[in-house]
Parts: structure tokens; C-alpha cells; sequence
């Protein structure tokens, strides 16, 4: 799992071809149907991992 705040420029590496950038060139897909999103390789579309969208701020109000 990814930190959402600080993906696009966290070193990645794929473990299938090599590629090796930052997290702002992959593929990704956001989940409707979740608060996630998925992360692929943008030169052998492996999958790599996912960001979770949970609003940490948002869940504070409920339990100040």
C-alpha cells in the first residue's frame, strides 16, 4: 500500500521488467466501488500495489 500524500514522488520499481520511476508515471486505475486505487508498471502494466483514499480527516469528526 501507497501513502496517497506522497506517491506521485515515491521511487518505484517493478520486479517484473525493472522499470524504476516515480510514482507520478505509472497506470492507474481508481476502484469505484472502493477508496483505493490501483498502481501499474507503465512499461509491462504489472500490478505494483494501491493507494488507499481513506480520509483520515474525515473519520476524525467522528470520534471528536
Amino acid at each position: 500500500m501507497y501513502n496517497e500524500r506522497t506517491f506521485t514522488d515515491e521511487a518505484l520499481i517493478c520486479k517484473r521488467c525493472g522499470w524504476k520511476g516515480k510514482g507520478k508515471a505509472t497506470m492507474q486505475e481508481h476502484l469505484f466501488l472502493t477508496d483505493a486505487t490501483e498502481i501499474f508498471c507503465p512499461e509491462c502494466n504489472h500490478y505494483l500495489g494501491f493507494i488507499s483514499h481513506d480520509d483520515e480527516n474525515e473519520n476524525q469528526h467522528l470520534y471528536n
